[in-house]
């Protein structure tokens, strides 16, 4: 079995699904935000909430307003 180590992100218009993350930093109704890679991704917007978290994958879902790599 192959195992993907490769960070991914794929953005839907309410859902941002996240792979491969190394922690969370923050996490609020207004912004999150994540460490990979020694870098930061920061999401904002409102009612951010995590609908599922395994291992190294999360899935936030809420209005969100932007995201910075």
């Amino acid at each position: 079995q192959i195992f993907e180590t490769k960070f991914k992100i794929n953005i839907t218009e309410s859902n941002i699904n996240i792979v491969n993350y190394n922690k969370i930093i923050e996490i609020n109704d207004s912004n999150i935000i994540i460490e990979y890679n020694n870098k930061l991704l920061k999401i904002y917007g409102n009612n951010l909430t995590i609908k599922k978290m395994i291992d190294d994958e999360i899935l936030i879902q809420g209005d969100i307003t932007s995201i910075n790599l």
